[in-house]
């Protein structure tokens, strides 16, 4: 069996007066197959940014340890973490992270200037602004767009590398009704296409649209 992401013994603790278990992980243990679809629930404060933070290397465990793709993350620089992020993983974090003076096809081009991937970069944007259902706004200035536009460009962008991996923070959190539907179907096809998506939400209904849900309370895996 293959393993996109195998976590064991993870702690993470914020400073050693804070109380035990607050914005922290205590002993999380958890193994997730290539081409699963997982949601971690729970509510603020449980632990989910924080286990998703430390998948992706943006954060360094107190103890234990994080593959990811049978890399250990723990032991690489952070140079070598940005590359495996760039190469392996697409994030899609909370509020976007989009440039918002620059072009759709400007903010989704930005992980190809890092890539040691052979990419073609115009065949390769092209393919994730047909696949968000975006085409049509390439050259539209991101901050001319709404909620839903904007997450399909930090979707595009996130697939842009062709990556294994997709991590998202409550990537429906903001979002209307119907465009929620729309992005749960998206990530449903990014999904059916072989990729292995973690989904931080405290939405029911994403929640429920994936393989598995998975729940954290007080930085305990349940």
């Amino acid at each position: 069996m293959e393993y996109s992401i195998e976590i064991s013994g993870l702690h993470k603790k914020y400073g050693s007066r804070r109380e035990k278990g607050a914005n922290a992980l205590n002993g999380i243990d958890l193994k997730i197959e290539k081409g699963d679809y997982v949601a971690l629930c729970g509510v603020s404060g449980s632990g989910k940014t924080t286990l998703l933070n430390l998948i992706a290397g943006l954060d360094v465990p107190t103890s234990g340890e994080v593959r990811v793709d049978g890399i250990v993350m723990n032991d690489l620089s952070e140079a070598k973490k940005a590359r495996v992020r760039n190469e392996k993983i697409g994030f899609v974090m909370q509020d976007f992270g989009l440039i918002p003076y620059r072009t759709v096809y400007e903010n989704i081009a930005v992980p190809l200037y890092f890539s040691r991937k052979k990419i073609e970069h115009k065949q390769s944007i092209k393919k994730v602004l047909d696949a968000t259902g975006i085409r049509g706004l390439s050259s539209k200035k991101v901050c001319k767009l709404s909620g839903g536009e904007k997450q399909r460009v930090a979707i595009a962008r996130a697939l842009v590398n062709d990556p294994d991996i997709i991590l998202a923070d409550e990537p429906t959190g903001a979002l209307d009704s119907a465009t929620k539907q729309e992005i749960m179907e998206l990530f449903g096809k990014i999904n059916g296409s072989g990729r292995t998506i973690v989904v931080v939400t405290h939405d029911k209904e994403l929640a429920d649209s994936a393989k598995r849900i998975l729940t954290l309370k007080d930085g305990i895996l349940k």
